[in-house]
């Protein structure tokens, strides 16, 4: 990326391994990059844009919005599959995280889904 940076008169963006605001700010002054693009990172953790930390009840609003949103907006069928791939996302990092994904991804409904989910949380 700096080499891209040095190499152009407009401004580059960075992207690549960012999972925090730290990882951020890093890759910027590592690399001189105008911008930092966050993708795979901010999935399972939207929170990564916020200032400061956030805590473990406004985590947990932040997911059941979003579930809501995914149960409004989208066919069920499409809606299940969804809510079961992004609250895989979320479980990372916690305990028994690879067994409750399997038990997520074998549920038949977004209830059963989100049930099993909020039991580990």
């Amino acid at each position: 990326i700096a080499r891209v940076v040095d190499a152009v008169a407009i401004p580059a963006v960075g992207n690549g391994g960012v999972r925090c605001r730290a990882d951020a700010a890093a890759m910027i002054a590592a690399t001189g990059c105008a911008a930092v693009m966050i993708g795979r990172g901010a999935l399972g953790a939207p929170w990564i844009f916020a200032a400061g930390e956030t805590s473990r009840d406004e985590r947990a609003r932040i997911i059941r919005r979003h579930c809501e949103l995914i149960e409004a907006h989208l066919p069920a069928a499409t809606a299940l599959i969804q809510l079961k791939r992004h609250l895989a996302w979320y479980a990372r990092g916690f305990p028994g995280a690879a067994a409750l994904r399997e038990s997520l991804f074998a549920l038949p409904t977004p209830a059963a889904v989100q049930n099993t989910f909020w039991e580990s949380w």
